[in-house]
């Protein structure tokens, strides 16, 4: 078999699995750590893709680092034309900085927009993930 058609082939995709009328069909579910803005999209992103989905935050509120390790004063060093997701841009930006409670308002409204609320289960610390083989031999991770 030559190089080319051995690339071709499906290394590490996922097959599609189809359902036929009647079939009841559990959707894939994922664990997302942190609400963050890294784990607001991934989350939405999932969602978005059939996955059911759990963000586990440990402390009350969305936000990450933002909200938890910012100087009190402090704006974001890109502009709220870079930093805001492509699919839902910043509209109110007083400055081209936007503050840091400004930016975490977006995040809420992000939330708001993608019906992220519900995923997301608060004061919920994760301390420990480990492999552990179901489905007839796949590894997960749980």
């Amino acid at each position: 078999m030559s190089r080319q058609r051995r690339r071709g082939k499906s290394r590490g995709r996922q097959k599609k699995h189809t359902a036929s009328p009647g079939d009841t069909v559990t959707p894939p579910s994922a664990a997302v750590i942190g609400a963050g803005p890294s784990g607001l999209v991934a989350a939405k992103t999932l969602a978005e893709n059939g996955f059911r989905v759990d963000v586990y935050e440990a402390s009350s509120h969305v936000g990450g680092t933002f909200r938890h390790k910012s100087y009190d004063d402090g704006q974001l060093v890109s502009s709220c034309l870079i930093t805001a997701f492509s699919d839902f841009r910043m509209t109110k930006c007083d400055t081209d900085h936007p503050s840091i409670p400004e930016y975490l308002l977006y995040l809420e409204a992000y939330c708001d927009r993608f019906d992220l609320w519900s995923k997301i289960r608060f004061h919920s610390r994760v301390v420990l993930i480990e492999k552990s083989k179901i489905d007839g031999g796949k590894t997960t991770s749980s």
